[in-house]
């Protein structure tokens, strides 16, 4: 077996613009950026992406452009490279998707689709990639509920881990999907599943997860984080640089610099003090170390009668100040101490939605989800997120009383 060097990503979400700022989505573009100079300063063998390049099916044309042009600059060097569908850069069984854009737009780009083929013998051999002196094989995403993801799963990995037997040389399997040591509640399969190859490069869970087993696996997490909650996973932001030899496989991680993210909480008893807190907050966020000025999560208490325009328009006069991007999360305290959250400058679903209702934050984001997708009457993706929904007892029988 020859030594490979392959640099492995997952969930770069270009085009997301986290809590409604340009600033953001700039930054998870100029991550990307970043990462195509590593990628061209170590020039591996392979770069193998594990799904959700992109945010939404259909990204925006500067988007677009924005990530040929960095994928251009990589396979021109001649190091090619084989991405994975994930959901979110999946619509519906039927349409295109935007990797067989940027396939058909990029020379050396491969993410190849299962369409035609029948058995899982057939599902193996259409996902079968070899390009750079290895062999990839890439697990088809279905946009199908749980369960029947999970009846293919029972199917398909063995018929991977049977044909990956009959490989020589080094052999890497690239799946979007979770694995129920990482992720039980959405998981398809265990490691035990995965085919017998010399590495397992995974994508679908936003934190970092390096496993040496039977199968060494991992995944690197989200490029960059994508709210408050997942700012908070202490992992290193980046991606990870496999080298595989005949002594075994071995997994380096790299640390990008990303923009902070700070969660304050403030109390205010009146409109000025209201005004302060948040000009106090963002100067003092002003003030961390980084790359560049943080994003400031701020919650902020506040009693009836306090007005929300004026605390709206500080939070963007300190933003254009300072730099700071200030996110304001409001709750109104009320008679008896109960607290409600209000946000109708800069209406924030998931957080009134897991303010008010009690609606756990993962499920929040999946309503957004649902509402996209039957705005771009994606029939499937709709039955995809109500099935995934359906794993939170009640919620559901909630809503509909």
């Amino acid at each position: 077996m020859d030594t490979k060097r392959i640099i492995h990503l997952a969930d770069l979400h270009l085009g997301a613009r986290p809590y409604g700022f340009r600033e953001r989505e700039e930054d998870i573009l100029e991550s990307f950026d970043n990462v195509v100079d590593m990628i061209l300063e170590e020039r591996p063998d392979i770069v193998v992406i594990a799904g959700d390049l992109f945010d939404k099916p259909r990204p925006g044309n500067q988007v677009l452009r924005r990530a040929i042009r960095g994928l251009r600059r990589v396979t021109s060097q001649g190091i090619p490279v084989v991405a994975a569908h994930g959901e979110h850069d999946t619509p519906g069984r039927r349409d295109n998707t935007v990797l067989q854009v940027v396939e058909a737009a990029v020379d050396g780009f491969h993410a190849p689709l299962p369409r035609g083929a029948r058995s899982p013998g057939e599902v193996v051999e259409s996902q079968r990639v070899r390009v750079g002196g290895v062999t990839v094989y890439v697990y088809p995403f279905s946009k199908v509920d749980l369960e029947r993801r999970r009846t293919l799963a029972g199917k398909l990995l063995p018929a991977f881990s049977r044909a990956a037997g009959s490989e020589g040389g080094v052999r890497v399997f690239l799946g979007h999907f979770s694995l129920d040591t990482v992720f039980p509640l959405d998981s398809i399969a265990s490691p035990g599943d995965l085919p017998r190859v010399d590495y397992a490069a995974m994508g679908h869970v936003h934190r970092r997860h390096i496993e040496y087993g039977d199968v060494a696996y991992a995944y690197p997490g989200s490029l960059e984080p994508l709210n408050v909650d997942e700012a908070s996973l202490s992992h290193a932001r980046g991606p990870l640089i496999v080298d595989i030899d005949p002594g075994g496989v071995r997994v380096e991680e790299v640390r990008l610099e990303v923009r902070r993210h700070l969660e304050v909480e403030a109390e205010a008893r009146s409109p000025q003090e209201a005004l302060n807190a948040i000009s106090q907050a963002a100067s003092q966020a002003s003030r961390q170390g980084g790359p560049k000025p943080p994003l400031l999560y701020l919650k902020l208490r506040i009693p009836q009668g306090v007005p929300l325009r004026p605390l709206y328009q500080r939070a963007a006069e300190v933003t254009r100040r300072t730099g700071v991007l200030v996110k304001l999360s409001i709750e109104r305290v009320k008679e008896g101490g109960a607290r409600v959250i209000v946000a109708p400058e800069t209406l924030d679903p998931v957080e009134v939605l897991a303010g008010e209702l009690g609606v756990p934050r993962e499920a929040a984001r999946l309503v957004m989800e649902l509402k996209e997708a039957l705005l771009e009457d994606d029939q499937d993706r709709a039955v995809e997120v109500l099935d995934r929904l359906s794993r939170y007892p009640g919620i559901l029988e909630r809503w509909a009383r």
